[in-house]
C-alpha cells in the first residue's frame, strides 16, 4: 500500500504488530501502547517504537520494537531501488527489506551473543518490522570518545571480533540470503552492482579532470580499475553479510555484550567493503588508532573472518582484497571533493560534529587521519597523487584521560537505546 512519508511514520501500527507477533509467536498477542524510542540523547523517533507485550504465548519476550524506516521519503512497497530514496539511500522499501531479512537471517545463526536483534516479523504493506528490544548502553562511539582509554580499548577490540563474526558466519551463504530476501515478495536487488557502476562512473569523471590537466596516466591503469570494479561486482569468497553502514553508533554494549542493529543498508557485498577497510576513511576520522591497536584490531577481525572465509587467512590474498577495497572506498569519496581539490589543498573531514573535531586523542600517540586530498593537481612530474592513510592504521577518536565528553554524552535525557528488532515470521 503506497503511503506518503507523513501517514507513513506517523499513523499507528498497532493492530497490524499485533497480528504479525501473534503469527510469528504461534498465539495472541495484546501490545501495550507503542511508545517512540530514544535513539539519542536529544532525539526521539516516532519510527522506531518500543511496546509490552500484555498478552502472549508463553516464551514470548516482555518487550518489542517496532521499526519503520526514518525520514521523509513515501512509501511505495514495490518500488525497490538502492539509490533511489533522498540523500543518497535507497528507497523505503528497498531498505526495510534489507532490514527484516538481515536480521531473520542472523537468527538463524548460533552465536553468543547473538549476531543481530531476534526478528519477529513484519508487514511489507505496512511498512514495519518488529525487532527484539536491546534494552539501553552505550555505543562504541561514545566509549571511543570518552575519557577512559580501558573500556574504549576493550569496545573497540570486541567490536572487531563481532564484525569479523559477522562475516565470517555469512561467507559462503549468499544464496540462501537472496531466497529470504526474495521470500518477501520481490527478487533480491543487489546494491553492490550498482556500487561498481559508480565506481567506473567517478573513475570517468576523475580521468576527465586529469585529461584536461594532461596527465601521464600510469600504465596499465585501465586493467587494474578493471579489476575493482569486478572485486566490488563480483567478491567471490569474500562475499559476506555486511552492515553497509559500518558506524560506531549502530552498536549498543549491554551487560559487556556488543550487539550490531540497523541493517537497512545490510547486503552481500565484499567482506573488506566494511570490515577492516572502511575506518580508514569514513565514519571514524580525525585520529588513527596507535599502530599496535590497529595491528590487534585487524588481527582480531582476520581471525574471525578467516573461521568462515579460509582465504583470508592467505597473507597475498587477504593484502591484495584489503588493498582493493581501499582503493574502491579512495575512489567512491574522492570524487566528490575531485574539483575542489584540483583547484586548491583542502585537509577534508566530511561532516565532522564540532564535538567530534574538539575531541584529542588519548592512546598512545595519534596523528590526525581525516581525507587529505592533497595535492591531487599534477606533481612536477606531470603525473596525479592520491594520498590515504596507509594500510595497517585505523581512524577513530580516542580522547585523551580528562577530555571533555561531547554535550549529548551528559545529556540528563534519557539513555540512547537500540532500534533493533527483527522480524522471525517465515
Amino acid at each position: 500500500m503506497k503511503q506518503d512519508g507523513e501517514s507513513y511514520r506517523s499513523k499507528s501500527v498497532a493492530s497490524a504488530a499485533e497480528r504479525a507477533l501473534s503469527e510469528s509467536l504461534g498465539g495472541p498477542v495484546r501490545l501495550g501502547p507503542l511508545q517512540d524510542v530514544w535513539v539519542y540523547p536529544d532525539e526521539s523517533r516516532r519510527t522506531i517504537q518500543r511496546a509490552a507485550l500484555l498478552e502472549a504465548p508463553s516464551g514470548a519476550p516482555p518487550t518489542v520494537i517496532v521499526k519503520r524506516i526514518h525520514g521523509e521519503d513515501p512509501f511505495d512497497p514495490d518500488d525497490v531501488r538502492p539509490l533511489g530514496g533522498s540523500r543518497g539511500n535507497g528507497t523505503v522499501s528497498w531498505r526495510l527489506r534489507n532490514e527484516w531479512t538481515a536480521t531473520a537471517f542472523l537468527n538463524r545463526f548460533d552465536t553468543d551473543p547473538p549476531l543481530a536483534p531476534r526478528c519477529y516479523g513484519g508487514d511489507m504493506d505496512e511498512g514495519f518490522v518488529i525487532l527484539e528490544d536491546l534494552g539501553t548502553g552505550e555505543r562504541l562511539g561514545e566509549l571511543l570518545l570518552g575519557s577512559d582509554p580501558g573500556p574504549a580499548e576493550t569496545a573497540l577490540l570486541g567490536y572487531a571480533a563481532v564484525l569479523g563474526r559477522l562475516h565470517g558466519a555469512t561467507a559462503g551463504l549468499e544464496a540462501e540470503y537472496d531466497r529470504l530476501w526474495g521470500s518477501l515478495g520481490h527478487p533480491i536487488v543487489r546494491i553492490r552492482t550498482v556500487e561498481a557502476q559508480i565506481l567506473r562512473k567517478n573513475w570517468g569523471r576523475i580521468e576527465a579532470v586529469g585529461d584536461a590537466c594532461v596527465v601521464s596516466w600510469p600504465r596499465g591503469i585501465a586493467e587494474d580499475l578493471e579489476r575493482l570494479v569486478v572485486a566490488v561486482a563480483e567478491p567471490g569468497p569474500f562475499a559476506a553479510l555486511t552492515l553497509g553502514d559500518n558506524f560506531p553508533a549502530n552498536d549498543i554494549f549491554v551487560n559487556n555484550r556488543l550487539r550490531l542493529y540497523d541493517f537497512e543498508r545490510g547486503q552481500y557485498r565484499h567482506a573488506l567493503f566494511d570490515g577492516f577497510v572502511k575506518p580508514h576513511l569514513l565514519p571514524w576520522r580525525r585520529h588513527r588508532f596507535p599502530e599496535p591497536l590497529a595491528r590487534r584490531f585487524e588481527q582480531i577481525y582476520r581471525s574471525e573472518l578467516a573461521r568462515g572465509c579460509p582465504e583470508a587467512a592467505s597473507d597475498d590474498l587477504y593484502a591484495r582484497a584489503a588493498l582493493e577495497m581501499q582503493a574502491a572506498w579512495m575512489l567512491r569519496l574522492v570524487d566528490d571533493e575531485l574539483r575542489t581539490a584540483v583547484h586548491r589543498d583542502e585537509h577534508w573531514e566530511g561532516e565532522l560534529p564540532e564535538a567530534e573535531r574538539a575531541t584529542s586523542p588519548t592512546i598512545g600517540s595519534a596523528s590526525s587521519c581525516s581525507c587529505t586530498i592533497s595535492p591531487l593537481r599534477p606533481s612536477g612530474s606531470n603525473t596525479w597523487r592520491l594520498w590515504l592513510p596507509p594500510l595497517g592504521h585505523s581512524p577513530a577518536a580516542l580522547p585523551r584521560s580528562g577530555a571533555p565528553r561531547p554535550a549529548s554524552c551528559g545529556s540528563s535525557r534519557p539513555s540512547p537505546e537500540s532500534e533493533a528488532s527483527v522480524i522471525g515470521k517465515q
